[in-house]
C-alpha cells in the first residue's frame, strides 16, 4: 500500500492521470529498436519555471565508450547552489536497453538530497535519502527488458513514426516499484531554429493505471503526474522540449535548448 499510495514519486530523465483504454491494454510494452545510433556529443540546456524565470544552467554529455554502449549525462547547477545529476548507461546493440542509472537530487530546490542507482542487468539498487548517508536502502528487482529510466527522449527519437508506445519505468520510495508507461503522439507544433520552421511533434506520457489504482488517486487526492516532450520529426529527430516535475508533487518546470555565447558578450 506505501508504494501505491506514492506511486506519483518518479525518478525519470530527461534526461519524468490515464484512462486507460482498451487500446493502452492492447499495447504490449517490448524493447525499442535502434533507428539513429547515438555517439559523441555535448549540448547545454536551461531549466525554468512555467513563468519563464530561469532556475538553472546545465549540460548534457554523451560519449559512446565501444561495445554499442553509451554513456549519457545531464547535469543541471541551480542558482540557489542546488544540483540534479542524472547519468544513464545503455546499449544500442540492434536494441535499446539500459545498462545502469544513477540520480542525485540535493540542494534546497528539492524536499530532500536523494541519490538512486539501478543496475539494468542485475535489478539491484540503492537508494539514500535525506541527509543522513547511513539511511540507505538495498534490494533487488526483476526487470522487465524495456525499463527505460532516463531513456524517454531516445525512445521518442527512435520511434518509426509518431505513434504510441509503451514501455516501463522504476519509481522508488524508497522500495523500487516497475510501472507501465505510455507515451502518446497529442499533436505537433511549429518550432523555429536555425533561421526555419520546422514541426515538432508533441508526446504526453502517463502511467498505465488500472480502476482500483486511479479510485485511490481520488480518494487520497493525488494529481496523477503526466510529461510533456516535443521531438522534431523528420529525417533526423532531436529534442525540443519537455515540461513535467523532477521530484514528488513538484511543480512543472520546463527543460529547453541553451544556446552558448561567448563570456565576453
Amino acid at each position: 500500500m506505501q508504494n501505491t499510495i506514492h506511486l506519483w514519486r518518479w525518478i525519470l530523465t530527461v534526461l519524468l492521470g490515464l484512462n486507460v483504454t482498451a487500446l493502452a491494454d492492447l499495447c504490449i510494452a517490448a524493447p525499442v529498436e535502434i533507428r539513429f545510433p547515438e555517439g559523441v556529443s555535448k549540448g547545454f540546456l536551461v531549466l525554468r519555471d512555467k513563468d519563464g524565470a530561469l532556475l538553472a544552467e546545465g549540460e548534457v554529455s554523451q560519449a559512446a565508450t565501444g561495445g554499442g554502449r553509451v554513456v549519457n549525462r545531464m547535469l543541471f547547477r541551480f542558482k540557489d547552489g542546488s544540483v540534479h545529476d542524472e547519468s544513464v548507461t545503455f546499449s544500442q546493440n540492434r536494441i535499446l536497453k539500459l545498462l545502469q542509472y544513477q540520480l542525485e537530487q540535493k540542494g534546497p530546490a528539492f524536499p530532500q538530497p536523494v541519490k538512486v542507482t539501478l543496475n539494468g542487468e542485475t535489478g539491484a539498487y540503492t537508494v539514500r535519502e535525506g541527509p543522513s548517508s547511513k539511511a540507505e536502502l538495498k534490494g533487488r528487482i526483476d526487470l522487465p527488458s524495456d525499463v527505460y529510466n532516463g531513456l524517454t527522449i531516445t525512445v521518442l527519437k527512435n520511434l518509426p513514426s509518431p505513434s504510441e508506445r509503451v514501455f516501463h519505468l522504476v519509481a522508488f520510495d524508497p522500495e523500487a516499484t516497475v510501472y507501465k508507461m505510455v507515451v502518446s503522439p497529442v499533436g505537433t507544433d511549429e518550432v523555429e531554429a536555425a533561421g526555419t520552421t520546422m514541426r515538432a511533434v508533441h508526446y504526453k506520457m502517463k502511467p498505465v493505471l488500472g480502476w482500483w489504482m486511479k479510485t485511490l488517486a481520488w480518494i487520497t487526492n493525488k494529481t496523477i503526474p503526466e510529461y510533456d516532450f516535443w521531438v522534431t520529426n523528420d529525417s533526423l529527430p532531436a529534442f525540443v522540449r519537455f515540461e513535467g516535475a523532477l521530484y514528488d508533487e513538484g511543480p512543472s518546470w520546463l527543460i529547453l535548448q541553451a544556446v552558448p555565447k561567448l563570456a565576453k558578450e
